[in-house]
């Protein structure tokens, strides 16, 4: 009878599925996610203005700049974030300043027309990246001493009397302005030998620990110490192999150097190599590796490549086998940076058909205020003797170290 009585009614009820939404929330949680949502458009709002007026804030900063004939670096100026989006300025009768994502920063410089881009330091999160842009046929340049952006920011403030707000969009502003005897252009094959130099760098500095533990470990453990060494070889001869893959002329640097043999002689030769090649002075080579050449110079701060210092003194133990304590190591240092300096001009000279400083182009000459000591004017470097080392200098208190390729990402 009741089921004849349904029948009767209109059929069955319909039954609501167990996994159907409600037809519309219940007002409480209506007003949640409603509250929510506009708390949300709130905040995008809030963040879009406040970005809006650090770009404008920006842009009236090169105006300022442009006020008083300074110029600008010919392409965009990029400033890298580890975990932000980069910032990309354009200089321009119409400047362009906004972030951009990673993946998309090739496009947009190709969009643009961007020929060549600057960015403030090489740190190995950003060297893929920038071989892209490099593969693309941009030209990209760093700055070579970040101190310089300090200075530069310290004399629009005294000088000039602009006082230049901390932030991203500021900051890729300034340093298009940072005067290019001060910009070094790199193209992706040194990247590519800068990114496994850093991997060489990272395990080679426990080699000589490990192979010290070889002697004195007991036996059942010493094949996990050979294991360890093992790999470090490994990581210098690729790196080995990389550099001579684009720089193939290096092997006749092994061979007056006499390291045919020693991978791990081969692996400092071309960390020194790399380092001393954007160097288009002696002195700006030698100093870089925090060699002093007079007591009257040490006087000054001498800010220079400490991961450099320590391959440049490897390779010389290696090569003249004298005591690490020895004076003499110091004047080995200095005629072993001169030989490997004068071979990079000369391979220079050789794939530029003689026009010195365009392989890897140096925009400006080195000046005396990038960290050369004071010498005499028209007075050559062979008439000085090396006098101190970054070091002992180090241990006074009156100099600063640059550790070159940093590890950071």
């Amino acid at each position: 009878m009741r089921l004849r009585r349904r029948l009767l009614s209109g059929g069955w009820p319909s039954r609501t599925r167990p996994d159907a939404r409600p037809a519309s929330l219940p007002p409480g949680r209506r007003g949640e996610e409603e509250m929510r949502k506009k708390v949300n458009e709130e905040a995008m709002l809030e963040q879009r203005a406040k970005e809006e007026a650090l770009k404008n804030e920006a842009l009236d900063f090169y105006r300022q700049l442009r006020e008083r004939d300074l110029k600008p670096f010919d392409g965009a100026s990029i400033d890298f974030h580890r975990k932000r989006d980069p910032v990309v300025f354009i200089p321009g009768e119409k400047p362009v300043i906004t972030t951009v994502k990673k993946e998309e920063l090739l496009d947009f410089l190709v969009k643009n027309n961007v020929r060549r881009v600057l960015v403030d330091a090489l740190f190995p999160s950003r060297a893929e990246l920038l071989m892209e842009v490099s593969k693309a046929g941009i030209e990209v340049y760093f700055i070579r001493r970040l101190t310089v952006i300090t200075k530069f920011r310290k004399f629009l403030k005294k000088k000039l009397k602009i006082e230049v707000p901390k932030n991203d969009f500021t900051d890729a502003v300034l340093q298009a302005f940072i005067k290019e005897k001060y910009l070094q252009r790199i193209d992706w094959r040194y990247l590519d030998c800068l990114l496994e130099m850093q991997l060489w760098r990272d395990s080679g500095i426990n080699y000589q620990k490990y192979r010290q533990r070889l002697k004195t470990f007991p036996k059942e453990k010493r094949n996990r110490v050979a294991k360890l060494v093992t790999d470090i070889e490994e990581n210098a001869r690729i790196f080995v192999d990389t550099v001579l893959k684009y720089y193939p002329e290096v092997a006749d640097l092994f061979k007056k150097l006499k390291i045919e043999d020693d991978i791990i002689s081969q692996a400092h030769a071309c960390e020194v190599f790399l380092e001393v090649l954007p160097c288009d002075t002696l002195i700006g080579a030698i100093n870089k590796a925090g060699i002093k050449l007079s007591e009257r110079a040490s006087e000054k701060k001498l800010i220079h490549d400490g991961r450099f210092s320590h391959a440049l003194n490897q390779l010389t133990l290696r090569i003249y086998h004298l005591n690490p304590k020895s004076e003499k190591v110091i004047e080995a240092e200095l005629r072993l940076v001169r030989k490997i300096w004068k071979f990079s001009r000369k391979l220079q000279m050789r794939r530029e058909g003689g026009r010195v400083g365009e392989a890897l182009e140096r925009v400006g000459p080195e000046s005396r205020d990038s960290g050369r000591p004071d010498l005499p004017k028209g007075r050559v470097l062979r008439d000085f003797t090396p006098a101190f080392r970054a070091g002992d200098l180090r241990k006074a208190g009156v100099c600063q170290i640059s550790p070159g390729p940093d590890p950071r990402p």
